[in-house]
């Protein structure tokens, strides 16, 4: 099933699998996630240039879609917004989107790693690929400054292509930590889609 309207009949098959895929990825688990979730739902879909160029009437069809998703998977009782203050908060949303596109800020803090010169931490690593998760690593600390910043191995797994492999992802993470170039100041938890917290401690 996918959400129907009429500014929708045009839109060819592509660009529907790719509005049920932002769907599909941003409808939350848990109760008390939907309006973090709404605005990922908005950046997700600001992320395509065609959808981008729409006007914020025509995504209604989508938002009130995914809010019914919601409402099967968490329970209507458990959803604290009607159908229109979900739309409401969906549409503030729209309009704050800075990063667009599924990784958002993380494309933008990985492309700054690229082309800034690596840390001297990074230099320790024979791969290419562990020097560069160095400096994304000291991206995201000084993009949040002193505070810690929150890394998943679902984003490492995808910015990095590692096909899936969360494990891969993670032996990274904690071999950083072993080494005294990351701190793990509070460990995540997989089931809640809560990610770990790190401080960077490289140069």
């Amino acid at each position: 099933m996918t959400p129907s309207h009429r500014s929708l009949a045009a839109t060819d098959g592509d660009l529907m699998k790719f509005i049920e895929e932002c769907i599909q990825r941003t409808v939350p688990a848990h109760p008390g996630k939907r309006h973090d979730s709404v605005f990922r739902l908005a950046r997700h879909l600001r992320g395509n240039t065609t959808i981008a160029a729409w006007q914020l009437k025509d995504l209604r069809p989508i938002v009130d879609f995914w809010y019914g998703l919601l409402a099967k998977k968490i329970g209507a009782n458990n959803v604290k917004a009607t159908v229109d203050e979900n739309w409401f908060d969906f549409a503030e949303g729209w309009g704050k989107v800075k990063y667009p596109g599924e990784g958002g800020l993380m494309n933008v803090l990985l492309e700054r790693a690229r082309q800034n010169p690596p840390p001297q931490a990074a230099q320790q690593y024979g791969t290419s690929e562990l020097r560069l998760l160095v400096s994304f690593c000291r991206e995201l600390q000084r993009e949040t400054g002193d505070a810690p910043f929150f890394l998943a191995t679902t984003i490492v797994d995808h910015l990095f292509g590692l096909k899936g492999n969360r494990m891969r992802a993670w032996r990274w993470l904690k071999g950083l930590v072993g080494d005294g170039v990351l701190e793990c100041v509070k460990r995540g938890d997989p089931a809640k889609r809560i990610a770990s917290r790190f401080r960077y401690l490289g140069d």
